[in-house]
């Protein structure tokens, strides 16, 4: 029986991920590994003369943590094949599978997915040619056994996000600006998706004065850090517009079940409570 590999921990390439590693949650895993050992191997694949990461950040990040110089094959990783497209919409629903993720970092995957599987499948896009050989043998050498109709319809099914929600994070991922993101992350903000909306609107400069004010607590609403850095329109400080942010701020301090009587009392049915709780 032939040895497992082993790989050198430190040759396993694990830059430009989508999603940065939470020192914290990955010392929380290497907890849990060294308690009852891994649930789950990570998924490695090769390129060029080396080894890549493809599913499993938190995990890798966990065994250096517990000091591992190597990983074994079948107890710490599994081995695939897998292009570079196909290695992203892996990494991509490995994340968007997960609930902690939150409304920002939802929107950059949506949005890097639809971006990788216009490629991967420029067959099932609008304009593209379904019966071409060319799209033919693209079907034939993905190691998907089928092709899906449309890229809504099978990010849907992957994630239980609603269309409506996938469209919006998507436009949503493409207006706000990156250095804005990376601004937002560790706020509130980055989980509050009507928030997120009122701030795509802005203009990115404003975004980003907007963002800062909002990391250095100045604001704790995007309606607050406007009026705090004079962007707010004379009409914004209105009584009715005053009424809205309130109601607003109440709403985004509500549990659950709050929210869902408040919609009831207004009308809202149950699958719309539900679209609301999405978006």
């Amino acid at each position: 029986m032939a040895e497992p590999l082993r790989i050198p921990l430190f040759e396993i390439e694990s830059s430009n991920r989508l999603r940065p590693v939470d020192p914290d949650w990955a010392a929380a895993i290497a907890g849990s590994i060294a308690a009852k050992g891994l649930d789950q191997p990570i998924t490695i694949r090769r390129k060029g003369n080396g080894y890549q990461l493809v599913i499993g950040g938190h995990r890798l990040h966990a065994f250096g943590i517990l000091g591992l110089e190597e990983l074994i094959e079948g107890v710490h990783f599994k081995l695939v094949e897998q292009s570079d497209d196909q290695a992203e919409l892996s990494e991509i629903d490995e994340n968007l599978m997960r609930r902690e993720l939150s409304a920002v970092d939802r929107a950059i995957f949506l949005a890097r997915r639809k971006s990788v599987w216009d490629r991967v499948y420029p067959e099932t896009t609008a304009g593209g040619d379904r019966k071409s050989q060319k799209a033919k043998e693209k079907i034939k050498r993905t190691t998907c056994p089928f092709v899906p109709e449309t890229f809504s319809k099978d990010a849907a099914a992957k994630t239980g996000l609603s269309d409506r929600t996938i469209r919006r994070s998507i436009a949503l991922a493409n207006v706000v600006p990156r250095e804005v993101v990376e601004l937002i992350r560790p706020t509130k903000l980055a989980d509050n998706a009507a928030q997120l909306r009122q701030l795509g609107r802005e203009t990115p400069e404003n975004q980003l004065l907007i963002a800062r004010a909002i990391c250095a607590g100045g604001g704790k609403s995007i309606s607050h850090a406007r009026q705090i850095l004079g962007l707010a329109k004379p009409s914004e400080h209105d009584p009715h517009t005053q009424i809205a942010n309130k109601l607003l701020a109440l709403w985004n301090r509500s549990s659950p079940r709050a929210r869902e009587t408040f919609l009831e009392a207004i009308g809202l049915g149950e699958a719309e409570a539900e679209e609301t709780e999405a978006a």
